[in-house]
C-alpha cells in the first residue's frame, strides 16, 4: 500500500471462480484471478479504497497459463457483475488498471490500485481474466472474481477535495505527447516535480502494455473480424515514482468516452496533465 495511506485496514470479502476445470493433475494449474479490498484514510481525511489483485496470468507464453489479461472494474451499490466485459459497460463504472512490470524473464502485475472517495457508499468490484489479445484466438473469459465493500465515511468535517489544486501552469513538451502540465501550487519546485510525474506516467503507459489496455483492445472472433472492447471513461492507475520515493494514485479521464486514441486528463494530486496519444 502506498506510504501516504494511514489508518485501520478493513478487509472486504473475496469471490473467485475459474470457468474451466480439469481432473488431470499433470496439466498446468487452472487460471485464476483473486481480489481483496482494504481501506484507510489519507492526511486530508478522504477514505481510500485499495483493491489488491492477484492472478497467475501473464503476457509471456512461458507463464503458468500463457498470455492473458486481467480486467478489474468498480461499480456502485451491491450489484451483479456482467458475465463478460466483452460488451460496452453501462455508466457509473470505473476501471482499475494493473500495469505489468518486468521481473527477470516473466511479466508480473502491480498488486494494488488505490483510489479516494469523498463519501460513504457501497461498491462492487468485478474482476475478469480474459483470453490473449490476439487475432488467432476468440475472446473468452477464463476466470472471474467479485467482492463488495462498504466504503468508510471521510474522517472529520473539513475533508479536503482530492486532487483539486490550486494549480500553476508549467511547460508542456509536445514531443512527449503532452498538451498541458499543471503543478500543485502548494509544493516547492512544483513544475520539475510535475514534469517528472508526467514523464513517469507516460513511460509506464507506453512500456508496460497499458498503452494497449488503456481505451480499447482487439480480439479475433470465430468469424474473423476484430472485436474492440470499450471501457469506462474513468480509470485509476498506480504510478511508482522512484525519485519521489512514493507511489501516486492517478485518475485518468478520457476526453472522448470509449475512444481508443482519446486525449486523457491525468490527475495525480501533485500534478495534472493532458496526454494526447495521437500526437
Amino acid at each position: 500500500m502506498p506510504a501516504m495511506l494511514a489508518g485501520a485496514l478493513v478487509t472486504g470479502g473475496i469471490a473467485s471462480t475459474a470457468v474451466a476445470a480439469t481432473t488431470n493433475t499433470a496439466l498446468p494449474p487452472l487460471p485464476y484471478i483473486h481480489l481483496r479490498v482494504t481501506q484507510a484514510h489519507n492526511s486530508a481525511g478522504n477514505s481510500v479504497v485499495s483493491v489488491w489483485m492477484s492472478t497467475n496470468a501473464g503476457r509471456e507464453l512461458d507463464t503458468p497459463t500463457g498470455d492473458g489479461e486481467p480486467l478489474v472494474f468498480t461499480q456502485p451499490w451491491h450489484s451483479a457483475c456482467q458475465a463478460t466485459p466483452q460488451y460496452p459497460l453501462p455508466g457509473g463504472k470505473t476501471q482499475l488498471v494493473y500495469s505489468g512490470k518486468s521481473n527477470h524473464v516473466f511479466t508480473t502485475w502491480q498488486p494494488v490500485v488505490s483510489f479516494p472517495t469523498s463519501h460513504a457508499q457501497h461498491l462492487t468490484v468485478c474482476g475478469y481474466l480474459v483470453s490473449p489479445s490476439d487475432t488467432e484466438f476468440p475472446f473468452s473469459v477464463v476466470a472471474t472474481a467479485r467482492t463488495e465493500v462498504a466504503v468508510l465515511p471521510p474522517r472529520g468535517r473539513t475533508t479536503l477535495p482530492f486532487n483539486q489544486g490550486p494549480w500553476r501552469r508549467c511547460y508542456a513538451n509536445r514531443a512527449n505527447q503532452l498538451l498541458s502540465v499543471l503543478a500543485n501550487a502548494r509544493i516547492s519546485n512544483g513544475c520539475a516535480t510535475a514534469t517528472t510525474i508526467a514523464n513517469t506516467w507516460i513511460a509506464q503507459w507506453r512500456g508496460s502494455g497499458a498503452e494497449r489496455d488503456n481505451w480499447g483492445d482487439d480480439w479475433g472472433t470465430p468469424t474473423g473480424p476484430l472485436l474492440t472492447l470499450t471501457y469506462p471513461q474513468v480509470k485509476w492507475t498506480a504510478v511508482p515514482v522512484s525519485s519521489l520515493h512514493r507511489t501516486l494514485m492517478c485518475q485518468e479521464t478520457a476526453v472522448t468516452p470509449h475512444y481508443q486514441l482519446s486525449d486523457l486528463i491525468v490527475n495525480c494530486g501533485l500534478a495534472s496533465f493532458r496526454f494526447a496519444p495521437s500526437l
